[in-house]
């Protein structure tokens, strides 16, 4: 009997549902097969629990994120060393008071902005963060349904105009606060220079290029099953004639040449990123912010123009994806007349349809009414030991 590929197991670490498969498949030594697992919806608690400690910070991530995960394992991953699976812990809907309370004590602002967010977040919580030295989290505080009548009142005298916009809006807040409000002058807001305002839009977090392109059968024969990180090194490799591989399939450092099908430099739509946007003047100050997941953009207001590459559309041949994921960002600036407003804004978005994955990445926004300034892409980004790559037929 022929040896499974890697593809194959791949494809049965995010479609399986025995547990006895999940089990196994758990303790695979390819770190893509046991992120996969940790991903699929199936995936009971005990197998959760186990890769948890997985020595890959993406497996982890996705323990995390799993809905399956159980608390004593989101208590453990809320001390994670890893910033962005603290993150993930603050952003699961099943995680308890006890945890969010700890985490409303991490150093990181995102963190603390996800925790006043939360819909389990407690009203003592909710009171100790309303005095937080960043805006954004007392803004989340203003809005939550637990937030009590006394922080109320206090938020409606904020410093900062969107945290007293936000305690208008919450359906909690009583009419002698929201008369309060109507009477207040907004002492921090002075005259706008005449012109256009230029605007700093940062979608941070993981991303990079994203190559889909076409390869000869003698590439795909030797590259498909391999390891993603002996795939990885052959890629950083600029001399054919030093390579241990052999000429016909050799690829090396030509990679994000061999583009013919789609070539993008971007930010992966996913809750675990960010979009910033900074007003560009004497002071720059953040003036709106909130994760990249799908629902959270829609509650914005903010708009998705998706495009769409799907293997199963591509013409008969070889062909692979690489994208090595890095941590950075994509700024781009925006120039209009009025201040700034989410529901004019709309995200270019890429989705990849892969055979063993799909993936979404963001490569530059429209804004109706302004005009967009493109960066120099997704900049700034350390490298991080993970890669999706896929060599794939089309028959």
């Amino acid at each position: 009997m022929a040896e499974e590929s890697l593809q194959e197991r791949n494809e049965r670490a995010l479609n399986a549902t025995s547990t006895d498969e999940l089990e196994e498949l758990a303790e695979d030594e390819d770190e893509d097969v046991r992120l996969r697992v940790a991903r699929n919806a199936n995936t009971p608690a005990s197998v959760l629990e186990q890769l948890a400690t997985d020595e890959n910070w993406q497996v982890r991530f996705n323990v995390a994120e799993n809905m399956n995960t159980p608390l004593s394992v989101l208590e453990k991953l809320a001390e994670d060393d890893e910033r962005d699976i603290r993150n993930y812990v603050a952003k699961n809907e099943n995680t308890s008071v006890s945890i969010l309370e700890k985490l409303a004590d991490d150093k990181d602002d995102y963190l603390r902005i996800n925790v006043a967010e939360h819909k389990n977040t407690s009203v003592s919580v909710l009171e100790k963060l309303a005095v937080d030295e960043n805006w954004q989290v007392r803004e989340k505080v203003a809005e939550h349904k637990n937030t009590s009548v006394l922080v109320l009142e206090k938020l409606a005298e904020d410093e900062n105009e969107y945290v007293r916009e936000a305690v208008a809006t919450n359906a909690d807040t009583p009419a002698s606060v929201l008369e309060k409000l109507g009477m207040s002058e907004d002492s921090t807001s002075d005259e706008q220079d005449v012109g256009k305002k230029k605007y700093e839009v940062t979608l941070n977090g993981i991303g990079g290029e994203v190559v889909v392109g076409s390869i000869t059968k003698e590439q795909y024969d030797y590259w498909v099953g391999k390891n993603d990180s002996d795939i990885y090194q052959h890629f950083l490799e600029d001399d054919i004639e030093d390579s241990e591989v052999p000429s016909e399939a050799w690829i090396g450092n030509r990679w994000f040449e061999m583009d013919n099908i789609e070539h993008l430099n971007g930010c992966e739509l996913s809750n675990v990123n960010n979009i910033d946007v900074l007003i560009d003047g004497n002071e720059r100050s953040l003036v709106f912010e909130c994760n990249l997941g799908k629902e959270s953009i829609k509650g914005k207001g903010i708009k998705i123009e998706l495009n769409k590459v799907d293997w199963k559309g591509l013409e008969k041949g070889y062909y692979f994806l690489y994208q090595p994921l890095e941590k950075g960002g994509l700024t781009i600036q925006i120039e209009t007349e009025n201040e700034f407003d989410p529901k004019m804004l709309t995200l270019i978005c890429t989705e990849f349809v892969m055979p063993n994955k799909k993936g979404c990445f963001i490569s530059s926004v429209d804004y109706e009414g302004g005009d967009v300034i493109e960066g120099d892409g997704f900049c700034d980004g350390d490298f991080t030991d993970t890669h999706w790559v896929e060599f794939f037929k089309v028959a």
